[in-house]
């Protein structure tokens, strides 16, 4: 069947009448899911082509978006009708990305408000997605799409729903794969951050410990001889997450010596399973980096600018990116 992309009316008759054909029951009939799902392919593959004529380079229409959304959406239908899940997941998060370009476009290229509806029709594609995973008990890849939502949300300023994709996919994933969780929870306590939502950002964290310390061995949780590289990252990951809960406890103010002794355990722990050494230039330590830590923590409580930023200065060379920012907020406020 010919198109003329040049009038809308064609792809709404189009949908109008594949839609009526589901609509058409009798007492003892039952729609053509598959038929309907042919229909609704073949308008979707004309789209397509239609845009590589109309639109080269690569680009999509906003006209275009719509519609190739409308029929994605529309063939999942279709396919969970068939009990085909994995097609079905398929053309929903397909078609939640559409309408993410289509919000992107609309607020960043036209610079118009978009009132967030195509961002929430695309993470409720997103959640449709995340229910068949979980439903197959694909933990994986639910886990996966919790991370893409949990980015989307956090690139286009939504910091606070990212904290709880974040959340969500830890969730999911910290017995069958920890590092992911880890990776998911620290995102989170940056997301977190970025709000100053301390006490949010200290529990992620604490999460995070809970998911290393409730493994069977929290540094030999893999045979470390046959995997090295998945010990190394679980035993840093440990490390890091101890050395930011201590940073957040500072500047909450409510850092005290049992956070000194849980870090300097951390250490000991990770010397003992003698996997890898915490990742330090040669000058520092590990038993360095605890008493500096320590020395920092002092000198923010006597509200010494002079030596917390000296410290500061000292310890940066071991920070990480999210840490530095922690610590530059620790200096504003001594400051």
């Amino acid at each position: 069947m010919a198109v003329t992309f040049g009038k809308e009316s064609n792809f709404t008759k189009r949908l109008e009448q594949i839609q009526a054909k589901l609509s058409k029951r009798g007492i003892l009939r039952r729609p053509n899911h598959k038929e309907c799902a042919l229909l609704y392919q073949t308008l979707l593959n004309d789209i397509r082509s239609q845009e590589k004529v109309n639109l080269p380079g690569g680009r999509t229409g906003s006209r275009h978006r719509i519609y190739s959304a409308m029929c994605e959406l529309a063939l999942g239908r279709c396919y969970q009708a068939l009990q085909q899940k994995s097609s079905e997941a398929g053309m929903y998060i397909s078609a939640g990305r559409l309408f993410l370009d289509e919000h992107i476009h609309t607020e960043e290229i036209t610079e118009t408000p978009s009132y967030l509806e195509y961002y929430m029709t695309a993470m409720q594609c997103y959640h449709l997605t995340v229910d068949i995973f979980l439903a197959e008990q694909k933990t994986q890849l639910a886990g996966a799409t919790y991370m893409e939502m949990a980015s989307i949300a956090h690139g286009l300023g939504h910091s606070h729903e990212a904290v709880v994709y974040y959340r969500d996919c830890a969730a999911i994933v910290r017995h069958t794969n920890p590092l992911v969780a880890l990776e998911a929870l620290e995102c989170g306590a940056a997301c977190a951050f970025v709000h100053r939502d301390l006490r949010g950002t200290s529990d992620l964290l604490h999460n995070a410990i809970q998911v290393c310390e409730n493994l069977p061995s929290p540094h030999q949780a893999i045979d470390t001889v046959h995997d090295p590289v998945r010990g190394s990252a679980l035993t840093d990951s440990l490390a890091r997450m101890h050395v930011t809960l201590v940073l957040i406890k500072i500047l909450e103010r409510d850092y005290h010596a049992d956070h000194a002794r849980s870090l300097a355990q951390a250490f000991q722990s990770i010397t003992e399973a003698r996997v890898v050494e915490y990742l330090t230039p040669a000058e520092v330590g590990q038993s360095d980096c605890v008493l500096q830590l320590q020395d920092f923590a002092k000198a923010c409580a006597w509200r010494d600018a002079d030596v917390v930023r000296d410290i500061f200065y000292e310890l940066q060379v071991i920070f990480t990116p999210f840490q530095k920012r922690i610590g530059e907020a620790i200096v504003d406020d001594i400051l």
